[in-house]
Order: structure tokens, then sequence, then C-alpha cells
């Protein structure tokens, strides 16, 4: 029946019961017994006794009307207290449903601009081979003369830098290392759905050790990778990184994607 309550309601009438049934059973392991209640009263008549160590609890609290007035307000004291916790608890439920409401708010916000932003893809050019000359002789290199990049998203994308490296060997490291830098153009803007790619070209070579570039020419020895910065349309900084080993795909070698996360993130 508490359940169709109010709660502040039942959780006053708990506690006012529990509270009168504390002080009638103090009340009752206090009262005398009638026998010795009456012999009590006969010794108050004497000079020097008082009646009042005959009577109850509850005779002295509502024959006093000062202890009745301290006995009540001790009561609606209790009372206020037990609401007041109500009231806080109910205050906390609240906040908890006013934090998940904002929490799911900004995650709608959040995908609704996730909607909207540039979906950046990039394409390398073939590998190249050259040979250069310096104090040591002559110097093998490779190079990637340019990268083609395309916007699938909803929203243009702003350029600023392009980084760009290579990696030798059987195995990618942990982390990307990228050992070059280029700049984009001053207002430079990769449109979305663009009829044609954007190009950007890259000026730095990657010299080898004597060796690698007869391994690398086997497939599986070499790995490029680059990473894109740009402003998005709400001018946050975002990155698109990518990865492609040297391998074979088919009809010869050429550049085919590797799934490395570290080195795909778009952040």
């Amino acid at each position: 029946m508490l359940r169709r309550l109010n709660p502040e309601i039942s959780l006053g009438f708990v506690i006012a019961s529990l509270f009168w049934i504390a002080v009638l059973g103090w009340q009752s392991s206090y009262s005398l017994p009638e026998n010795e209640k009456q012999r009590c009263y006969e010794e108050a008549k004497k000079p020097g006794h008082k009646d009042e160590e005959c009577k109850t609890f509850w005779e002295r609290t509502t024959s006093d009307p000062i202890a009745f007035f301290t006995f009540t307000l001790s009561i609606v004291t209790l009372a206020l207290g037990a609401i007041s916790f109500r009231q806080f608890y109910y205050l906390r439920r609240s906040d908890e449903t006013a934090r998940i409401a904002a929490n799911a708010a900004d995650l709608n916000a959040r995908a609704v601009i996730a909607l909207q932003l540039p979906l950046i893809q990039i394409q390398p050019a073939s590998l190249g081979h050259g040979t250069h000359s310096d104090s040591q002789g002559q110097t093998e290199n490779c190079s990637v003369h340019f990268i083609d990049i395309a916007n699938q998203g909803n929203s243009r994308a702003f350029p600023k830098e392009v980084l760009y490296g290579w990696t030798v060997g059987n195995s990618l490291p942990v982390e990307p290392f990228y050992q070059f830098l280029d700049k984009f153009s001053l207002g430079r803007i990769i449109e979305p759905n663009g009829p044609t790619s954007n190009r950007q070209f890259l000026t730095m070579d990657y010299s080898l050790n004597p060796g690698e570039w007869a391994e690398i020419c086997k497939g599986n020895y070499l790995w490029f990778y680059v990473d894109i910065i740009y402003d998005d349309f709400m001018g946050a900084t975002r990155h698109q990184s990518s990865c492609w080993r040297w391998a074979y795909i088919g009809s010869g070698v050429g550049w085919r994607p590797d799934e490395t996360a570290a080195y795909n993130r778009k952040t």
C-alpha cells in the first residue's frame, strides 16, 4: 500500500512509526507496576518527596508545557530531516538524468558534425628510383614524386602540411616516423566530391643503403606512409594518415594498401 502513496508521506509514516515504537518501548521499560506506582504516590505525599518520580515519560512530558513543546519540536525536526534527505536523493537523480541527457545531446551533435566532415583519400604515384653523387660516391635513392588527394566527404578541407616517410626492411616500426615535410600552398582547398583529385608534389627522396634496391624490387621490403594535416570547415585541425607496401599486385609490383592501425589514423 505504501507504494501507492507519495514517497515523502511513506517515508514520514515509516519514521514516525519507528519513533513511536521506540518511545512506547522506552516508556514501558521505565513505567512502574500498579502496586509500585500506588506506593510511590503514597510516599510522594510525605514531606520532601515529589510525585514526578512516579509518573511515566509520557505523563511527565504532557504535564509540562516546555517538555511537550520540546518533544513535538524534535518530532517535526526529524520529519523535516527525512523529507530533506528524500529531496536530496531526488535532486541527485535529476542531476544524473540531466548529465545523461547532456551527454546524449553531445554525442548526437558530434555524429551530425562527423557526417559533414571531409573524407580524405590518398593515392601515391609509382615508386621512382635514381642515383646521386656525394662524398662517398654514387648513392641510390627511391622516391614518390607526388600524391593524389580526393575528398569524398560533404565539406571542404583546407590542407596545411603533408608528412611522409619510408621504411626499408621486413617489418614496420610500431609507430610511424615521418622523415620529411612539405607545405601546401596558401589558400589551397580540397573541394568535396570534386571532379578531379588534387595533386601534391613531394620534394624529398629517400637514400638507400647498398643492396637495398635489389631487395625492394623483389617486393614486400619497402613501406611508404603519409600524414596529411588539414583544417575542417569548423577550423579544427585534423589528420589523415595512410600507408602502402611495395608488393606484387597481380601484374607486376605496385603499391598495396597496408592496414596497420598506427599508420592509418583519422583524427
